[in-house]
């Protein structure tokens, strides 16, 4: 599916799939708009096609939101943030499906690149959570969940979302944090933020629990995944990189079979660049 503006510029491509969807759109300009569905099937297919507005529900921080939907119409929220402060998103939804939360900034993004963060399982008892979610630019975000049941028969499902303003751990150098992971908090995220290009660092992170496996996952600036390990060790030592200047992210879970509690220490030090 294809939708061109006014103009004739394309606004939207959904791709190409068995039923491609569009989740969440935003027209910026009046007039008419051009719909094009276009099929790669020699045969041509049968179609059915959605176009509803969507009327996102208001968050706000610290008033839990509770309701039951369809799953194939999620609920959509939105909220408004100053660039730079950062949030805790939590949900808590039925069991028995794979469960995601979706956060979309419309402002200044093209379609393709409108998703900047999602989570599927890092909250308390496998619920989604993000956090922290740092705002990067002043604007109205937006937020959905997602569930897809195993069993084909389930065709709706419950859910609470809230949303908090927090505080987010820094790593300084040469400081060890001691911290601890149980089902019910979730992982763990620590930010550092780098003053030049290719900054290289030494983190170091040990298991000190009887129990417990953990990832570690480093994620830049620009939302690329940096590193990422789990489950093999007990302690690591690296030697990173950080190609670019800016906020980074270091989140460490606990990936164990049946996580129960993991206790660890985690530690940064600045190397001289090779």
């Amino acid at each position: 599916v294809s939708i061109l503006d006014p103009n004739g510029e394309l606004v939207v491509f959904t791709g190409t799939y068995d039923s491609p969807l569009l989740m969440l759109g935003q027209f910026t300009q009046t007039g008419q708009h051009l719909l094009i569905i276009n099929t790669d099937l020699p045969t041509g297919v049968d179609y059915g096609l959605f176009l509803e507005a969507v009327e996102p529900t208001p968050l706000v921080a610290g008033t839990p939101v509770t309701g039951s939907r369809q799953v194939t119409d999620p609920p959509v929220f939105s909220f408004q943030s100053p660039a730079g402060k950062a949030w805790e998103l939590n949900a808590m939804m039925s069991a028995g499906g794979d469960r995601r939360m979706v956060i979309a900034q419309l402002e200044g993004r093209p379609y393709w690149d409108v998703v900047i963060a999602l989570d599927s399982g890092s909250g308390a008892e496998g619920n989604p959570r993000i956090a922290p979610f740092i705002a990067p630019i002043d604007a109205t975000y937006y937020v959905w969940l997602e569930f897809s049941p195993y069993d084909n028969n389930t065709t709706t499902y419950d859910y609470t979302l809230s949303i908090t303003s927090t505080t987010i751990l820094s790593l300084a150098p040469d400081v060890e944090l001691a911290q601890t992971i149980t089902p019910q908090t979730g992982a763990q995220t620590f930010i550092y933020t780098t003053t030049s290009e290719n900054e290289r660092i030494e983190l170091t992170i040990r298991r000190v629990s009887a129990t417990g496996r953990f990832e570690l996952e480093v994620v830049s600036p620009e939302d690329g995944v940096v590193y990422v390990f789990g489950r093999s060790a007990n302690a690591m030592t690296l030697d990173l990189t950080l190609p670019v200047v800016g906020l980074y992210r270091f989140t460490v879970n606990d990936v164990d079979y049946e996580p129960t509690e993991l206790q660890f220490t985690i530690r940064l030090r600045q190397l001289q660049n090779k």
